[in-house]
C-alpha cells in the first residue's frame, strides 16, 4: 500500500527528489540546466522539468521526469521489464513530444519505478548525460555510465525505503520525507 498511495505529499517528494538528481547530472555534463521553465510556445502552460540548454549533440533537451507507484500500473510492471515505466515514458511523450519538436528541442522522458526499473528512453537519456559528464572527469564512457546509473539508482532506492518506513504502522504520515529537498 505504501507503494501505491504515498502520502503526505510522497508523489511530489519522490517527483522532486527524481527531479534534483537528474538535474544535477546534468549540471555535471555542463548541460546548463534550469527548471520548470516554460520554453513551449505550442503550449504556454506546459512546462518541462529541466530544460538543458547545452543538451547532448548541442540541441536543447527538455526532461520531464516521473516516478512509478508499483501497486498503481502492477499490471504494466509485470507485463514486461520496465512495462510500469515504459508505459509512463509513453505518455510523457505524447504529452510533450511535438511541443518539444516544435520549440526546437529534444525530449526525453526520466521515468523509474518504485522497484528501480528505468524506462528504455529515460536509459537512452540518462546516458548521454553521464558519458558527456564523464568525458569531463577523464572517465571512459562505460565507468562513467556506471557511476551516474549507481548514482540515479541509490537516490531513487532511498525515496523508495524512506517511503515505506514513513508509512509504516504508527510513522506520522505528515513528516517530510525529503529534507532539504
Amino acid at each position: 500500500h505504501s507503494l501505491a498511495c504515498g502520502g503526505a505529499g510522497a508523489r511530489h517528494a519522490a517527483h522532486r527528489s527524481l527531479r534534483s538528481a537528474v538535474g544535477a547530472l546534468a549540471a555535471r555534463a555542463l548541460a546548463a540546466p534550469s527548471f520548470e521553465v516554460v520554453c513551449f510556445p505550442s503550449a504556454p502552460g506546459l512546462r518541462p522539468d529541466i530544460l538543458c540548454r547545452a543538451g547532448p549533440g548541442g540541441r536543447p533537451l527538455a526532461i520531464d521526469v516521473g516516478f512509478v507507484c508499483l501497486t498503481a500500473s502492477l499490471a504494466a510492471a509485470s507485463a514486461s521489464q520496465a512495462g510500469a515505466a515504459r508505459a509512463y515514458e509513453d505518455i510523457k511523450m505524447e504529452k510533450y513530444a511535438a511541443h518539444a519538436r516544435a520549440a526546437g528541442f529534444n525530449f526525453a522522458p526520466v521515468i523509474v519505478d518504485a522497484l528501480g526499473a528505468w524506462g528504455p528512453l529515460s536509459l537512452v537519456c540518462l546516458r548521454r548525460l553521464a558519458v558527456q559528464a564523464g568525458r569531463l572527469r577523464n572517465d571512459a564512457p562505460s565507468r562513467a555510465v556506471a557511476v551516474e546509473m549507481a548514482n540515479l539508482s541509490s537516490a531513487a532506492a532511498l525515496f523508495t525505503s524512506r517511503l515505506l518506513l514513513a508509512n509504516a504502522a504508527g510513522a506520522d504520515p505528515f513528516v517530510d520525507l525529503m529534507p532539504g529537498a
